[in-house]
């Protein structure tokens, strides 16, 4: 219920059965969040897992860079990559018919959360 306190103080146009405007966040009539599995919303545990996974992540790329791995490998999700928005494709020059994505496997968010906990659980 803390968590509920603290986001109506970050969005103080979101009343109760509403969607905010600000986050990806719902609150129920009730007073507690819904749509949990795709929202903004994380508990305490969750977030602290999910920074200590980004500083993780970020070390691993920082090893790779200063090691000179600086290939060109970016991501597919199901059918979506950002390739089709990017501003650098006219000097990136990734082919998808020679070079390769690297293949995020599509996990409920809920999920993903519950696997970075585990993961990172002291």
């Amino acid at each position: 219920m803390l968590l509920c306190v603290v986001f109506r103080s970050l969005d103080h146009s979101c009343e109760q059965g509403a969607s905010s405007a600000v986050f990806a966040a719902k609150l129920n009539k009730n007073g507690e969040f819904g749509y949990r599995h795709n929202s903004d919303v994380a508990e305490a545990d969750e977030f602290a897992a999910l920074l200590k996974e980004v500083r993780k992540q970020l070390g691993q790329l920082g090893d790779q860079i200063m090691g000179g791995e600086v290939s060109i490998r970016p991501y597919r999700l199901g059918t979506i990559t950002p390739c089709s928005n990017c501003k650098y494709r006219g000097v990136c020059r990734f082919d998808p018919s020679i070079n390769r994505y690297r293949n995020i496997p599509s996990m409920r968010r809920d999920e993903l959360l519950k696997q970075i906990a585990e993961e990172h659980r002291e």
